[in-house]
C-alpha cells in the first residue's frame, strides 16, 4: 500500500507504519509543520498496482502532460525522461497523483481483451472472493516474486483492488506469467534473462462477466494458468466465442458505427476443389471476354466460351457459378483492405466476393466519446481462432466498454434470434 497526499494542502510528506492489518499515517504540512494522526485497515487501491512498465507504454504526449503538471524537471526530451522524472517524483513523495490522473487508459492500451460470461453471474463473485479471503489476501497486499523464481507453468497474481473504471465499479487483478527467456548482449558476451509478461483481470460482478486482457502473444498463456486462481474449472469459464463476430464482420462495423478496413476471409469450400484444368479454363474466358472487349471482331466471343465451358466440368460443376465467385478459385485465405479511410465494402472486388466467402476476422476502426469529451478513432481486430480483440491502437477504458458493450449486445440479439 502505497500513500498518497495529493488531495491534502501544502503537504510535505506522508508515511506508513503497518502493524500487521493496520497501518498508521503520519503526514507533515507546511502549516506551522502540523502532524496528523490516522490509521485503517490496509486496502489496496488501483495506484498501487501501477508500475513504471505500465506508464512507459502511455503515450508520450500523456507523460508529457503530466510532467508539465506537476512541473517535474525532466531530463530527457524522450518517453524514458519522463518516465523516470514522474516515478522520480513519486518515490519521494509517495504521492500517487500522477497515477490517478491515468487510470482511464493505464490498464488498457494495445491489449488483447478476452471476456467470460458464466452462465451462473454468481461465479464472478465467487472468483473475486476467492481472492479475497485464500491464504493470502490480494486485496491488501502486492506481491513482487523476483522473476528468475518464477515457474512457467503458471500465473501469479501481483495483487487486487477495487476500481471505477469507466463508470463502473469493479475488483481488478493483476498477473505477471514467466515464458522462456531472451537473449541479451553486450557485443561481447550473451546474458539470458526470464521473459515477462503482465496481465490484467477484471471482474464485474453487477455486469456478470469477467474480462482478460493481455498482449496478444500472451492471451493464449494466461488462459491456461487462471484456473488456479480463481477456481472456476475450464470446462465452466469459457470465453466469449468472437467468431459469430468476426464472420458477421460488417454488423459489428455498423453497431460501432465504424468503418470495416479489412477483411479477411475464406473462400466457399468447393472452391478449393476446382483443379487446376478448370482454373486454366476460367483464366481462358477472362482472357476471352477482355479481348472482345478491346476489339469485339477479334474473336468469336460465343465459340471461345463454349471451347472452356466443357473444361468447367468436373467433379465439381462450375457452368452455373458466377464468373466472380470462379475468380477465387486456388485461394486458401484472401483479405481485402480498404484505402485509407475507406470502407472495404465500397471496394468492388469485395462486392463481387462478398456471397462466396466466409469472414474469419478483420479490423474495424470506430469512433469513441473520451470520458473528456473528446472523440477519438480507434481500431480492433476480432480474432475467430483467440476468441479476443485486439486493440491496433492505445485503446482507453472507454473504448473498451464501446466494444463490449456492442458485443454483449449484439450477442444477446443473437441468442434471442436462435
Amino acid at each position: 500500500m502505497r500513500c498518497s497526499i495529493g488531495p491534502l494542502p501544502q503537504a510535505r510528506s506522508c508515511e506508513f507504519v503497518k502493524f500487521g492489518r493496520i497501518s498508521l499515517v503520519i503526514v507533515k504540512t507546511a502549516v506551522r509543520n502540523l502532524v496528523i494522526l490516522g490509521w485503517g485497515v490496509n486496502v489496496n487501491r488501483p495506484e498501487d498496482l501501477i508500475f513504471p512498465h505500465d506508464t512507459i507504454r502511455l503515450p508520450k504526449s500523456v507523460l508529457a502532460d503530466l510532467c508539465r503538471e506537476y512541473e517535474l524537471e525532466v531530463g530527457s526530451d524522450n518517453l524514458g525522461g519522463y518516465n523516470q522524472a514522474i516515478w522520480r517524483y513519486i518515490n519521494s513523495t509517495n504521492d500517487q497523483g500522477p497515477l490517478s490522473l491515468v487510470l482511464n487508459r493505464i490498464f488498457a492500451g494495445q491489449i488483447a481483451v478476452v471476456w467470460f460470461r458464466p452462465s451462473d453471474p454468481g461465479l464472478v463473485r465467487r472468483a473475486a472472493e476467492m481472492l479475497r479471503r485464500g491464504r493470502t489476501n490480494y486485496f491488501e497486499h502486492v506481491i513482487n516474486i523476483p522473476a528468475e523464481e518464477m515457474d512457467e507453468d503458471r500465473a501469479y497474481v501481483v495483487g487486487a483492488a477495487r476500481a471505477t473504471l469507466a463508470g463502473e465499479t469493479v475488483e481488478l487483478v493483476r498477473l505477471r506469467t514467466r515464458s522462456g527467456l531472451t537473449r541479451e548482449s553486450d557485443g561481447i558476451e550473451v546474458y539470458w534473462r526470464p521473459t515477462i509478461s503482465t496481465a490484467t483481470m477484471i471482474f464485474n460482478t453487477e455486469g456478470g462477466y469477467i474480462e482478460l486482457r493481455s498482449n496478444s502473444a500472451s492471451v493464449p498463456r494466461v488462459l491456461d494458468r487462471i484456473e488456479p486462481i480463481i477456481g472456476i474449472p475450464e470446462t465452466v469459464l469459457k470465453p466469449q466465442l468472437i467468431a459469430p463476430f468476426a464472420e458477421n464482420l460488417e454488423q459489428v462495423a455498423d453497431a460501432l458505427g465504424g468503418t470495416a478496413i479489412r477483411a479477411d476471409s475464406r473462400p466457399d469450400a468447393f472452391l478449393r476443389r476446382i483443379t487446376p484444368e478448370q482454373v486454366q479454363a476460367v483464366m481462358g474466358i477472362l482472357d476471352a471476354v477482355s479481348s472482345a472487349l478491346r476489339d469485339p471482331d477479334a474473336i468469336d466471343l460465343e465459340d471461345e466460351i463454349d471451347q472452356f465451358r466443357e473444361r468447367l466440368v468436373g467433379d465439381v460443376d462450375l457452368t452455373a457459378v458466377p464468373l466472380s465467385v470462379l475468380m477465387l478459385a486456388g485461394f486458401q485465405q484472401i483479405g481485402v483492405t480498404a484505402d485509407s479511410g475507406r470502407d472495404v465494402r465500397e471496394a468492388a472486388f469485395y462486392q463481387l466476393m462478398r456471397e462466396s466467402v466466409h469472414h474469419h476476422g478483420g479490423y474495424i476502426s470506430f469512433p469513441v466519446t473520451e470520458d473528456d469529451g473528446s472523440r477519438r478513432d480507434h481500431t480492433i481486430r476480432l480474432g475467430a481462432t483467440t476468441n479476443s480483440v485486439a486493440f491496433s491502437t492505445k485503446a482507453t477504458e472507454a473504448a473498451i466498454r464501446t466494444v463490449r458493450r456492442v458485443l454483449f449486445d449484439l450477442d444477446e440479439e443473437n441468442r434471442e434470434a436462435i
